[in-house]
């Protein structure tokens, strides 16, 4: 404290002025890209050639990804070494019907005739 003569006791203080600094912008990093969508080249590459109703049971003629031959196959089973489902087959009148498979949980419509595209087919 100081005194001066007829005076209240005064307190010296040292202060020091603090400035608020902008904190530099923080941002967020972007998000990381999508996957890719799940692969669908064994359904792609699946050859329908015919679809035969017998009765209730509906066939369907196919040549799966690397194997030789064609075969009969119905709704509900698997090819291609199990990883195509044949889901459904779609008929609508006046037209060929359609046989729905499934990869990966995606549907991959294939007409009755429809050729495979020319694609490096993976290994099954």
């Amino acid at each position: 404290y100081q005194r001066t003569a007829g005076s209240a006791p005064t307190a010296k203080i040292n202060a020091t002025a603090f400035v608020a600094r902008p904190e530099p912008a923080t941002t967020k990093p972007a998000p990381p890209p999508p996957p890719p969508p799940p692969s669908t080249d064994n359904a792609n590459a699946v050859e329908v050639s015919g679809v035969v109703r017998v009765g209730n049971d509906i066939l369907v003629i196919v040549k799966a990804p690397n194997e030789p031959t064609s075969r009969y196959i119905r709704v509900g089973q698997r090819i291609a070494g199990g990883q195509v489902l044949v889901k459904r087959v779609d008929f609508k009148s006046g037209a060929d019907p359609v046989v729905v498979l499934e990869e990966n949980g995606v549907e991959v419509a294939k007409a009755v005739g429809e050729k495979a595209p020319n694609v490096a087919q993976k290994p099954v």
